[in-house]
């Protein structure tokens, strides 16, 4: 059973020059979300999303990181159980490159020695506790996925967040083809896959993914293949089935984030979480990037044997000092 990450780093200056010549180029008709920096923000969050599989995950085989081809500076490359990917490896040449998250999520299935099973996860979600894979997985094989109370919003307006447009993209193809809408989401932590079933999913909707893995950057057309479309048909289908792991979701401007991180500590009930990056982040050594950076160094205090050297505390915010607690 292997892990697979999606990660990038927006301040690395080969991504940055395609970004800036492509971005000049965009189409009119991108998410409005699309071009926003916490979309490509590097907050330092891979290195303790992987220690957390480290600590938590020990039935974990490889680990693959997808990046633009980005190596970072903590991980040792020669490391047999992470497999670093670039976008080459899995897109087509005619669509890099990409700034659109949709578009490589609909290729990770193709990432190459790839387990049948698999759970993705974004860089910003974490295991939060010693995890059996029954958690994930039952014992035939069927992903089990965290699902979300919260359904996708009734009405869709040009200025919805991406994702929202991305999942009612996926709730009119499921429709379309089994004739039921799915009514829930899943969460946005760790997600179950079964790489022939994305393989199947991408036959059966050759056209609209193929379209989706070609945009540069995210549209109101993307189709979210691993993170709405695949689980959600799975649950209609009985391909997938809901998951008893509990996933907590925060963004770091919610007003209640120190309690909820206070309630993220070791003996929290929660299984994983995720600590969503938005818009409105504030900086500073009283910012909502020094507050998570600070509970990521003192909730994933032990490196991961494929780090070159130890975590230390810096942080690319200047006067972001890390904090003796949070609460």
């Amino acid at each position: 059973m292997d892990v697979v990450f999606t990660w990038v780093n927006g301040a690395d200056p080969a991504w940055r020059a395609d970004f800036e010549r492509w971005v000049t180029v965009r189409p009119t008709d991108i998410g409005p979300d699309a071009c926003h920096p916490a979309r490509y923000r590097d907050n330092g969050e891979l290195r303790f999303a992987l220690r957390s599989v480290w600590r938590y995950a020990r039935w974990v085989r490889h680990i693959h990181v997808v990046s633009a081809g980005h190596t970072p500076a903590w991980l040792r490359a020669d490391d047999e159980r992470i497999r670093l990917v670039s976008h080459e490896q899995i897109c087509g040449p005619t669509d890099l490159p990409t700034f659109n998250s949709h578009a490589i999520e609909a290729r990770l299935h193709h990432t190459p020695g790839l387990a049948e099973h698999f759970i993705y996860l974004n860089d910003d979600v974490f295991f939060a506790q010693t995890q059996p894979s029954t958690n994930y997985f039952d014992a035939t094989g069927t992903p089990l996925v965290p699902i979300a109370p919260r359904s996708v919003p009734r009405r869709i307006e040009a200025h919805s967040a991406s994702c929202d447009h991305s999942a009612a993209n996926g709730i009119r193809l499921i429709e379309s083809d089994l004739g039921q809408a799915p009514h829930l989401r899943p969460r946005h932590g760790p997600l179950p896959q079964r790489r022939s079933h994305l393989f199947e999913l991408e036959s059966r909707f050759r056209p609209e993914l193929m379209a989706t893995a070609a945009t540069r950057f995210r549209s109101s057309a993307d189709i979210s293949l691993p993170t709405f479309l695949a689980p959600m048909h799975g649950l209609i289908t009985g391909r997938t089935r809901c998951s008893p792991a509990r996933v907590d979701e925060l963004n770091v401007d919610d007003a209640d984030l120190v309690a909820r991180l206070v309630a993220l500590g070791p003996d929290t009930a929660y299984d994983a979480f995720c600590l969503n990056d938005t818009e409105r982040v504030t900086l500073g050594p009283d910012g909502t990037r020094c507050i998570t950076t600070t509970f990521l160094h003192q909730r994933f205090v032990e490196p991961a044997p494929w780090e070159i050297r130890p975590s230390d505390v810096a942080t690319s915010d200047p006067g972001c000092g890390v904090r003796t607690e949070i609460g």
